[in-house]
């Protein structure tokens, strides 16, 4: 039971730091010059919140799988509206032409 808590903690975590990101990226887009110094250099802060929050979520998601399969949860094998992006069933073309 504690690793099917600790998958949610680790979705929601991980959820939020992409959240966060998405935030900060928007907020540097709409205003970048509040992020630069006299020299037009990012500041040290901007860099490490840039660089840090995707590579903590990826990480976090590395861990968040690894609790998942600790915690015997059954991931999903496939989406819910597969077969709607199924591709058709092709045959070789080898037997296309051999039997024309």
């Amino acid at each position: 039971m504690r690793a099917r808590t600790a998958w949610h903690g680790l979705q929601g975590l991980r959820l939020l730091l992409w959240a966060v990101f998405v935030v900060f990226a928007l907020a540097y887009w709409l205003d970048p010059t509040k992020y630069h110094n006299q020299f037009g250099n990012l500041l040290f802060w901007v860099e490490a919140v840039m660089f840090g929050l995707p590579v903590a979520g990826v990480f976090v998601g590395f861990i968040e799988m690894m609790m998942r399969e600790r915690g015997e949860l059954s991931e999903r094998s496939s989406p819910p509206n597969a077969e709607f992006f199924a591709q058709p069933q092709r045959t070789s073309t080898s037997a296309y032409f051999t039997n024309r």
